[in-house]
């Protein structure tokens, strides 16, 4: 039986009227091409990583230096491969989080220095630093 049998077959118990989702269709047929983060390789580089992901490179950069991707390696000092897999999870925290605000500043910095200390330094009364 070929694709089109099997999706005649499949839409024969549904009312003409129906509206029926892609989806359930491909189910039906059993031939779901897989999503791009499935198809992708175990380790991808930044330029895929971009492309996936719909982001430029720099960002993508920024966020594996940020920490963001677990299991991101810099090769040489130069370019980043990131595993599939955390690029999973840095999909799901980002669904999951609302890019809440309220954390401390700390724990935005990612171990790095933070550079508005300075607002929160208390000058003397007498204007002498």
């Amino acid at each position: 039986m070929n694709a089109l049998d099997q999706l005649r077959q499949a839409l024969a118990a549904v009312p003409p009227e129906a509206l029926v989702p892609a989806g359930w269709v491909l189910d039906r047929l059993g031939d779901r091409t897989p999503s791009p983060a499935e198809s992708a390789p175990e380790l991808l580089t930044v330029r895929q990583l971009a492309e996936l992901l719909h982001r430029s490179r720099s960002t993508v950069r920024a966020w594996c230096e940020r920490g963001e991707f677990a299991g991101a390696v810099k090769v040489q000092d130069r370019a980043w491969l990131v595993p599939r897999v955390a690029v999973d999870g840095f999909l799901e925290r980002q669904r999951g989080s609302g890019r809440s605000t309220d954390a401390p500043v700390a724990d935005r910095s990612h171990g790095r220095a933070d550079l508005g200390a300075w607002r929160r330094l208390r000058w003397p009364k007498d204007g002498t630093a």
